[in-house]
């Protein structure tokens, strides 16, 4: 192979590189960051995905985690992809269908709610979250206007899911929220 045909492949790998990986950190990689960060850093000894069981499914939990001390904690795993120095809380999934969002549905003990573009990790204790929430829904510096966000399923059809962008910064003050930055680097 001559010099130039090498020199070609090379740089025609590097341009397939440059347009995978922003692509690859995606929400199920979220769950791995966080899931990697739970071993780590917070300790647990034992992780449970439950995410495909229709029982924990309709309760809208991820995970069960065991603490150094035994004891047991739901997890509900939320990724975010953008920086808009807002938290979504969903308050219908589904609009055709009326199905209630996430946060205020799930029975997890605690949802990890991951920035990727800032590295934040959000851990909120459930249900004072959905309490506060619900509290300073009229506060328009804190809750902004609801909005309607268009997604896609699996099958590639759309739906529209309703909700409201939340002040991360009022958020992170009251003591449901812990906030722990650059989990990425966790090894």
């Amino acid at each position: 192979m001559s010099e130039k045909k090498i020199i070609a492949a090379i740089l025609v790998i590097i341009g397939i590189l440059l347009i995978i990986k922003p692509i690859a950190v995606n929400e199920k990689n979220g769950e791995e960051i966080i899931k990697n960060w739970l071993f780590s850093y917070y300790h647990i000894t034992n992780y449970i995905d439950v995410s495909n069981e229709k029982v924990y499914q309709t309760k809208d939990i991820d995970a069960i985690i065991t603490l150094k001390n035994g004891e047991k904690r739901t997890i509900e795993i939320k990724t975010d992809t953008t920086d808009t120095g807002n938290l979504f809380y969903e308050t219908i999934s589904n609009e055709k269908h009326n199905t209630l969002g996430c946060l205020e549905k799930t029975e997890a003990d605690i949802v990890l709610y991951l920035f990727l573009k800032t590295d934040e990790l959000f851990i909120l204790k459930m249900p004072d979250f959905r309490i506060w929430f619900h509290h300073v829904l009229s506060n328009e510096e804190i809750v902004k206007t609801e909005k309607r966000i268009k997604n896609k399923n699996r099958d590639g059809s759309i739906y529209y899911s309703l909700g409201y962008p939340v002040s991360k910064k009022a958020i992170q003050s009251h003591p449901f929220c812990v906030v722990k930055k650059n989990i990425k680097n966790i090894p």
